[in-house]
C-alpha cells in the first residue's frame, strides 16, 4: 500500500520514496501543444502546483535526462515522450525562501534568487566554459545574473526554461504586513 504524499511538494521526492502519484503527464503534451511565452499556473494553495512544477523541471531538464526512465516509467509520458523531453537546461527559482521580512525583502530577494541561479549555474558548469561560473559568482544582482546567464546559453545555442514556484509568497507577505498597519484590508 502506497503512502500518501502528505506535505512533499516535489515529483522526485514522491517516486524516490514511491508515495501514491496521480499521474498527471498527460498534461505535459498538451501543455507543449498550447505553449505560449509565459504561462501562469493559477490554482488554489495545496493544489499541487510545485509538485507538478517540479514534474515539469524533470521531465525537461537536460542534466536528468538519463533518469527519465526511472521518474517517468509508470507514467502516461512515458509511452507518449515529447521531443522537447531533457532539451533544456531548468532554472528552477523558488520564492518562498525568500524571507519575509519587509526592510530587507530587497537584499534577501537578491541574495536567495541569486544564490539560486548561481547554483543553477553550476549544475550546467559542464556546458560552459572555465570561467563561466566566476563570472555569474561574481554579479551582485539576481536580475543580471539571470541575464547574464541567459545570454550566454542562447550564444552558445542552448535553450533555457525558467519556472517560478511559489510567486505570490512575497507579494502575500507585503500585503499581510500591510494589512497590520491597516486593519480594514481584508486579505484571504
Amino acid at each position: 500500500m502506497k503512502l500518501l504524499p502528505e506535505g512533499v511538494s516535489k515529483f522526485t521526492e514522491i517516486i524516490d520514496n514511491d508515495l501514491y502519484f496521480v499521474d498527471k503527464t498527460p498534461y505535459i503534451a498538451e501543455f507543449e501543444k498550447r505553449k505560449k511565452f509565459f504561462l501562469f499556473f493559477v490554482r488554489p494553495r495545496l493544489f499541487g502546483k510545485s509538485v507538478f512544477l517540479n514534474m515539469l523541471e524533470t521531465y525537461y531538464d537536460i542534466a536528468r535526462k538519463a533518469q527519465f526512465e526511472h521518474y517517468f516509467g509508470n507514467t502516461w509520458i512515458y509511452r507518449h515522450v515529447t521531443p522537447e523531453q531533457g532539451k533544456y537546461q531548468v532554472i528552477y527559482l523558488d520564492f518562498s525562501i525568500i524571507s519575509s521580512d519587509m526592510a530587507n525583502i530587497k537584499s534577501k530577494f537578491n541574495l536567495m534568487i541569486g544564490y539560486q541561479i548561481t547554483e543553477c549555474a553550476k549544475k550546467y558548469r559542464d556546458l560552459y566554459d572555465d570561467d563561466f561560473i566566476a563570472d555569474i559568482e561574481g554579479i551582485s544582482t539576481a536580475k543580471n545574473k539571470l541575464d547574464h546567464f541567459c545570454a550566454i546559453a542562447n550564444e552558445k545555442g542552448y535553450p533555457v526554461y525558467l519556472f517560478i514556484d511559489e510567486y505570490d509568497h512575497i507579494v502575500r507577505d507585503i500585503l499581510r504586513a500591510h494589512v497590520i498597519k491597516n486593519p480594514q484590508i481584508l486579505i484571504k
